[in-house]
């Protein structure tokens, strides 16, 4: 087997991510739930970051619930951050199975300058665009 470097999780250096605000995304999650569940807690509940997580073919929501998040909120900046982790569940096997995991922090609080420099950050989608899409959104209604 491969060697493989594993990364440990990097989360922004704020306190506000905490087992409140961290969404893990499932196979089985349902996209428009988890879009409504997340703008809630954004809009409604007053939350500044959230923490978004899947494993393996999770993967795929975690990325089209965070675009069609930030294609609906101003000003989220996005932190991703991709790792692996390590199945030890059969210990038969000799070869441990490797999981991707894909985990990405939306937040309104300005992120670090060495938090910008990283090769996962992405700045908040520009407001322009954002009515662009919600036109778009409203055209099509659908996710």
């Amino acid at each position: 087997m491969k060697s493989y470097n594993r990364n440990k999780i990097k989360q922004l250096n704020h306190p506000y991510i905490n087992p409140n605000n961290e969404i893990k995304i499932s196979e089985n999650t349902d996209v428009h739930e988890s879009i409504n569940f997340i703008t809630d807690l954004f809009l409604k509940h007053n939350y500044n970051t959230i923490y978004i997580s899947g494993l393996n073919k999770a993967i795929k929501k975690v990325v089209l619930i965070t675009e069609i998040i930030k294609s609906k909120i101003p000003g989220l900046h996005q932190i991703t951050n991709i790792n692996s982790l390590e199945n030890k569940k059969d210990e038969e096997i000799d070869d441990n199975k490797i999981i991707p995991r894909l985990s990405i922090t939306l937040t309104f609080i300005e992120p670090s300058e060495e938090e910008k420099k990283d090769l996962g950050y992405q700045k908040p989608i520009s407001i322009s665009l954002i009515s662009e899409l919600s036109k778009i959104h409203n055209l099509n209604n659908n996710y």
